[in-house]
């Protein structure tokens, strides 16, 4: 069904929401080495496809950007107040116990 087959009978006095678009660019950790530094100024948890991923933004020297965390940098997140600098350098992926994972070291300047 396509949106122009909806019938607008009985929708007087509605108004149809449209999401908002945000175009900030999303940056990913690819290769070993990737590095993000800024400012965390917003999370969003409970999104995704799932609803179960938090997505971050960053205010670096290079202007806003979005990533997305994971279960280990989630974690060494969750302490991080807002207006602290951050420094993230994607270290690759690991071998856990029983799966594979993307390792991060995570940076907070304190002066």
């Amino acid at each position: 069904m396509k949106k122009e087959d909806i019938k607008l009978e009985g929708l007087e006095g509605f108004e149809e929401i449209i999401p908002q678009m945000d175009d900030t660019p999303v940056f990913s950790f690819e290769k070993e080495g990737d590095e993000l530094q800024g400012i965390i100024t917003e999370r969003t948890n409970n999104t995704g496809k799932n609803k179960n991923s938090t997505i971050y933004r960053i205010k670096t020297d290079k202007g806003d950007l979005k990533f997305w965390g994971s279960a280990l940098l989630d974690d060494r997140l969750a302490d991080i107040t807002d207006k602290q600098q951050v420094r993230i350098v994607y270290l690759g992926k690991k071998m856990g116990k029983k799966n594979e994972y993307r390792d991060y070291v995570v940076y907070v300047k304190t002066k």
